[in-house]
Formats: C-alpha cells, sequence, structure tokens
C-alpha cells in the first residue's frame, strides 16, 4: 500500500488592487519560514518558493504591474489565467496594480 500527503498553501488574497509589493507578497517569506522551521526530510520534499503565483479567472487577460524604482516591470496571465512574479525584497515599497481581483494567490514553488 503507498501512501500520499498533499499540502496546499495559500496566501493572503489583496483586498484592493493596488497594494505595495510587500503586502501582496507578504506570503512568500511566510512559507520560507515554515519550510526551514522543518526537520530535514520535511525540508527535502518541500519546494522553495521563487515568487508568487496569482490565479485570476480563466478567460480574460489579467495582468499586474510593479511600479518599481528601476521602471515599471509588467506580467501577464498565461493561458490558465496564472501569473507569476519572482521574490524581490528590495522592492518591498513598490506600488503594485493589479487589472482584477485575483481567485488565489500562493508561493510559486
Amino acid at each position: 500500500m503507498k501512501l500520499g500527503a498533499v499540502v496546499g498553501i495559500s496566501g493572503r488574497l489583496p483586498t484592493s488592487t493596488a497594494p505595495t509589493y510587500a503586502q501582496l507578497m507578504a506570503s512568500v517569506p511566510a512559507y520560507q519560514r515554515v519550510v526551514a522551521s522543518q526537520g530535514l526530510l520535511a525540508r527535502a520534499f518541500m519546494p522553495s518558493a521563487k515568487g508568487l503565483k496569482i490565479d485570476f479567472e480563466p478567460g480574460a487577460a489579467q495582468s499586474l504591474v510593479v511600479h518599481a524604482p528601476g521602471g515599471d516591470q509588467r506580467y501577464a496571465t498565461d493561458a490558465k489565467g496564472s501569473i507569476r512574479v519572482p521574490y524581490d525584497p528590495a522592492l518591498a515599497a513598490a506600488r503594485v496594480e493589479l487589472s482584477a481581483m485575483p481567485k488565489d494567490v500562493g508561493p510559486d514553488a
């Protein structure tokens, strides 16, 4: 008999379409702390978070703009309605614009 486990981790949905980068990405360092606090075996099987995966209702193209000090960074949904944004703590104070409210937010692991 084989046993398996699946753990789903969701982040906090933004409360507006104009959060700061730090507010939007808050679940990434939280996820990294959870992984770091686990035992060696658990850490070996838990992927590290490279950023945030933001899911929108499929069917309509959505976008996200990070107003970074070095210039705007623009992201668009893929065919599945997801945007993947890399984590960069240096952008904590940057403003973000979402074209719509997402349906789910979680670590991009």
